[in-house]
C-alpha cells in the first residue's frame, strides 16, 4: 500500500513580499493625517521617539479597526502537499485571495498523493484502504474512457486523428476529467497563494477562536513563521 503524507509532510515558503510591512502599514497609517504629504516607510523608525510612536500607532489602529492600513502588504506563498478540503474549506473560503493551484482535470494524480489525518489503528488501516480503493478506481476509469473519448474527440476533430500522436494527450485529459470524480478530499495539492497581511492575521486569529484542524494550525503557523524571517517586527 503506498504510505499516504501527513500534515507534517507540508511545505510552506514565502516567494514573494513586501518590503518592510509593518512599517508600511504604520507610514500609511500617518499619511491619513499628515499635512507634509506622504510619510514613507523609513520615515516611521529613524531615532527612538519615531519608533515609539510607530508601535503606538500600529497598537491603536489595531485597537480603533483601523484595518485597512495592514491591506497594503502582500505575500506570495508557495504551498505543497496540502489537501483539497484546506483549500476548498479555508483558503478558498473567503474573497481576499488569489491563487494558482494545480488542476486536477489537466494534471494525472500520483499514487500516494493523499494527506492522512491524525488517526490510529482500525481507523487508519480503514482510511487507507479507502485511499488504495479510490486510487484503483481511478485508474480504472481513465483506462475505461480512454476508448470511448478517443472515439468522440477525433469524430468532432477529424483532422487531428491522422495526427493523433499530437493529440492523445489532450484525449488523456478527458480521462483525468472525469475520472477525478472518484477521488477524496484528501487529495493533495499545491498552489501559489497570495494574501495581504490583513487575511494573514485573520488566519491566525481563526485558528484560535474555533476548534481548528491540525493541517490548518500547521499552515497557518508556518505562514506566520515565514513572514517574521523577513519582518521580526510582523510579530
Amino acid at each position: 500500500m503506498e504510505t499516504v503524507r501527513t500534515f507534517r509532510d507540508i511545505e510552506v515558503k514565502l516567494v514573494g513580499a513586501i518590503e518592510k510591512p509593518y512599517e508600511v502599514a504604520v507610514a500609511s497609517a500617518r499619511t491619513c493625517y499628515s499635512g507634509k504629504g506622504i510619510v514613507y516607510p523609513n520615515d516611521v523608525s529613524s531615532n527612538e521617539k519615531l519608533v515609539s510612536l510607530r508601535d503606538k500607532i500600529a497598537s491603536s489602529t489595531m485597537d480603533a479597526g483601523h484595518l485597512t492600513t495592514r491591506q497594503h502588504a502582500h505575500f506570495v506563498f508557495a504551498i505543497s502537499g496540502v489537501s483539497r478540503q484546506f483549500i476548498w474549506s479555508f483558503l478558498h473560503s473567503h474573497p481576499f485571495y488569489n491563487s494558482e493551484q494545480v488542476s486536477q482535470r489537466y494534471v494525472k494524480v500520483k499514487p500516494g498523493n493523499f494527506l492522512t489525518p491524525p488517526l490510529e489503528g482500525r481507523a487508519l488501516e480503514i482510511y487507507q484502504q479507502t485511499i488504495a480503493d479510490q486510487t484503483k478506481d481511478y485508474e480504472s476509469l481513465i483506462q475505461i474512457l480512454k476508448s470511448p473519448i478517443s472515439e468522440e474527440y477525433y469524430d468532432r476533430f477529424k483532422s487531428r486523428r491522422k495526427y493523433a500522436e499530437k493529440w492523445d494527450g489532450s484525449v488523456d485529459k478527458r480521462c483525468y476529467e472525469v475520472a477525478r470524480y472518484v477521488l477524496g478530499v484528501g487529495t493533495t495539492a499545491y498552489l501559489y497563494h497570495t494574501v495581504s497581511a490583513l487575511t494573514l492575521l485573520r488566519y491566525a486569529k481563526l485558528c484560535d477562536l474555533f476548534e481548528t484542524p491540525d493541517e490548518q494550525k500547521w499552515v497557518v503557523r508556518q505562514m506566520l513563521e515565514c513572514v517574521k524571517a523577513v519582518d521580526p517586527l510582523f510579530e
